[in-house]
């Protein structure tokens, strides 16, 4: 086993991983959270009230609606968005209901992710008698930042897992690999090795010649 392979591989896939997790996970601290409350007296029967409900927008988030009436009521749920006109600013509702109860004393829904800044709510009394209508709201604002692009995203993945890979490559070889391949002096020949070898080349070479001495 090579204990230092093994701590350099270690090193190198928690290195990867952790580029991984830093681009897929937010970088978030705690939320914020803001609360509301809205209430109607004396609406008659037959006749539509309007309310503006106004919440911190946000792009990343979740509010949550509640409404309550004492008597059954129509109630509808648009976005709002503002405009200025005749020096003054004015509201629009945009779209269709985004919520809707026909005939209902309460209700509730959450919206998650994009929020707006302003919500109209229209009532609308379906009873024979008076009604008083109460809306409270609770918002939950994130505090995290956007993750990256998907491009950046998908490279900085693709280079945190190739470290994972290489840390567990030399993970594994740190386990696996034979020990006495090469010796610690980085693949040289052993000492041993050497001094065989001056041995073999001192030793005067054997053989018979059918020359004449040279005289």
């Amino acid at each position: 086993m090579r204990a230092r392979l093994i701590a350099v591989g270690a090193a190198i896939a928690i290195i990867g991983a952790g580029v991984i997790i830093a681009v897929t996970l937010p970088n978030g601290s705690p939320q914020d959270t803001h609360d509301g409350l809205v209430s109607l007296p004396q609406i008659h029967p037959g006749l539509s009230s309007w309310v503006q409900l106004n919440v911190t927008p946000t792009d990343r988030g979740s509010v949550s609606f509640r409404w309550t009436s004492t008597q059954t009521a129509a109630v509808e749920w648009y976005a709002t968005t503002s405009y200025y006109a005749n020096s003054t600013w004015n509201w629009k509702i945009v779209g269709g209901p985004l919520k809707s109860w026909a005939n209902n004393t309460s209700g509730q829904w959450t919206i998650t992710g994009v929020v707006d800044a302003v919500y109209t709510i229209s009532i609308r009394d379906t009873s024979n008698h008076t009604l008083n209508f109460t809306t409270e709201f609770e918002e939950d604002i994130s505090n995290s930042g956007a993750l990256l692009p998907t491009l950046p995203m998908a490279v900085s993945v693709a280079g945190g897992a190739l470290l994972v890979g290489m840390g567990g490559i030399a993970i594994y070889l740190g386990l696996f690999l034979p020990s006495g391949v090469y010796d610690p002096d980085d693949g040289e020949p052993s000492a041993e090795f050497e001094d065989a070898e001056s041995e073999v080349s001192e030793e005067p070479p054997h053989g018979h010649s059918s020359r004449p001495p040279p005289w």
